[in-house]
């Protein structure tokens, strides 16, 4: 709550714990885009109605209306308890009138606890007005505010993954599964300084060809300091209508002065096919092979996006015009993504049959995904498929289909354990709302049921249990995902080409150092196999 309504105050307090710890004082606070009324804009009640109308209505585990509406009265009482939100709500420092608010709110949960019928929809339209009313009288907390509040409340009683997508977040949830966006181009982090850095640009791109590099710190958007800027109000600045402008002011080692960038944005595709190293300075421009003397493949699935498929295949077409004769698919770390795209994968594997059926709470098969046929070019090729605490849903989906149709050996870590399927219901033009309405079902083996992917509260099995359990630190995980990352950076010169890195890392280190223990094990296998079918 702090960083929504008073980040400035959240600032304060986050400094001041550095500081008592003997840390380094934060940059200064940037109010850049922290305005509380602009984020919440759009927020009306039948917004709430509808979403919280929705759950109880269409959630898997079918969460009574009363159960979300004390998770609603829960959260506005934690906000009027919250001092430091007086800053934005200045009568939350009232005593009396905080607790006439809280007597009113004390006295709704009362209600609801002791009566034995459930609640009903006329229940929360007149919960929510009355408490909208009763603010306005004692506390003051703006209407919106006080809606966002509850109905974050009421969501808290689903699982995890149901969400209200508010007005203000629906554009950067449109952009994770569109596969492309309008902006300039470039992969963004930030520092533990708060410098917003360049990781890389991508190629034939804006900002490839106005010659940003890797390493570049932005210190400027149109005019406005990035000091002390988040991620999220980063991009919402860099990115915007196509063939709309945008400045960066960039500060590179070896210029004394600010280097100023003025591109045009255009569409940028998000391609989520990788290789085993860069090529050349296409995003596709790939060496697949991670062992071309055996002719091994590698492809890394870093999310599914509306071209994975497509780019997959394309991927494996070259591979086989070159000799392919055995894969490492690497799922780690990839949280998923469309469902549509998991069934096109499994379906370059698997000719005919079920990938994955959704059922509700009780059992019941509510749908189903088949492969489509005709497309496998895959059946018979040796596959290592990796997975790790971080492959989720889709990707789970892929892993678990190829395991049951015995077309991969699955080898890794056991994943995370997200197998519920979310409909996104629109509320109104400008938000939606991410409801979990059934489970996915793997499609078994031997005549046996297939499993649940999803972990439920208490579960003892969950997710996909790997053929070849190889576990590997989360330390050593993250010192190979980082030189894996390095070895994927390129660097352009102002015309868009790509300049040659004397000291780019290696991404055959993994395996000759012995960095990436998981993928070491899975050539291995591989190279067994091919070896022994060449005997």
């Amino acid at each position: 709550m702090l960083r929504l309504y008073v980040p400035e105050r959240l600032h304060e307090l986050m400094n001041a714990e550095r500081l008592a710890q003997g840390e380094d004082a934060l940059p200064p606070f940037n109010n850049i885009g922290e305005d509380w009324r602009k984020k919440l804009d759009g927020i009306d009640e039948a917004m709430i109605f509808r979403s919280i109308g929705a759950a109880a209505e269409m959630h898997v585990d079918r969460t009574p209306l009363s159960a979300m509406l004390l998770g609603a009265y829960r959260a506005v009482r934690t906000m009027a308890t919250t001092s430091d939100l007086a800053g934005a709500f200045p009568k939350l420092a009232d005593g009396d009138e905080v607790r006439q608010f809280l007597a009113y709110l004390d006295g709704r949960t009362s209600a609801i606890e002791r009566r034995p019928a459930a609640a009903d929809y006329s229940e929360l339209i007149v919960g929510l007005r009355k408490l909208i009313e009763k603010s306005a009288a004692t506390v003051r907390i703006e209407p919106r505010a006080l809606m966002h509040e509850f109905a974050e409340g009421a969501m808290g009683e689903l699982d995890d993954f149901s969400s209200i997508i508010w007005p203000s977040d629906l554009q950067q949830f449109q952009r994770t599964t569109e596969g492309a966006f309008k902006g300039v181009g470039i992969q963004i982090s930030l520092s533990d300084a708060g410098e917003l850095k360049v990781v890389t640009p991508l190629a034939d791109t804006p900002a490839a060809r106005a010659g940003i590099r890797p390493g570049d710190i932005i210190r400027k958007v149109d005019g406005e300091s990035t000091l002390g800027m988040g991620l999220l109000q980063a991009v919402d600045r860099i990115t915007g209508p196509e063939g709309t402008s945008v400045t960066l002011s960039i500060e590179r080692e070896g210029e004394a002065e600010a280097l100023d960038f003025l591109m045009k944005r255009a569409e940028i595709p998000i391609h989520s096919v990788k290789g085993w190293e860069r090529s050349g300075p296409g995003e596709l421009d790939w060496n697949w092979f991670i062992d071309p003397a055996h002719k091994v493949g590698y492809l890394r699935l870093v999310q599914f996006t509306n071209n994975t498929t497509t780019e997959f295949a394309k991927a494996v077409s070259d591979m086989k015009r070159d000799g392919l004769r055995a894969l490492i698919l690497d799922l780690r770390g990839n949280p998923g993504g469309l469902l549509s795209e998991a069934v096109g994968i499994v379906s370059q594997f698997v000719n005919s049959g079920v990938v994955v059926t959704q059922e509700d709470n009780a059992g019941h098969e509510r749908g189903r995904e088949v492969a489509r046929f005709g497309q496998a070019k895959l059946g018979s090729l040796p596959v290592v498929t990796l997975v790790n605490g971080g492959s989720a849903s889709a990707s789970e989906i892929v892993a678990g289909c190829l395991q049951d149709y015995r077309k991969s050996i699955i080898l890794g870590e056991r994943s995370f354990g997200k197998g519920s399927v979310q409909n996104v219901l629109g509320l109104g033009a400008n938000a939606a709302f991410k409801l979990t309405t059934q489970y996915y079902r793997l499609p078994g083996r031997d005549g046996k049921p297939g499993r649940l992917i999803h972990r439920k509260p208490n579960s003892k099995e969950w997710g996909i249990e790997p053929d070849v359990v190889v576990e590997v630190l989360p330390k050593q995980f993250g010192e190979a995902l980082q030189l894996r990352q390095e070895a994927d950076i390129v660097e352009f010169d102002k015309g868009g080409r790509l300049v040659n890195r004397e000291k780019r890392p290696d991404p055959n280190e993994l395996i000759i150092k012995g960095l990436d223990p998981q993928l070491e094990a899975a050539l291995l296998l591989l190279q067994s196999q091919v070896a022994g079918s060449i005997a």
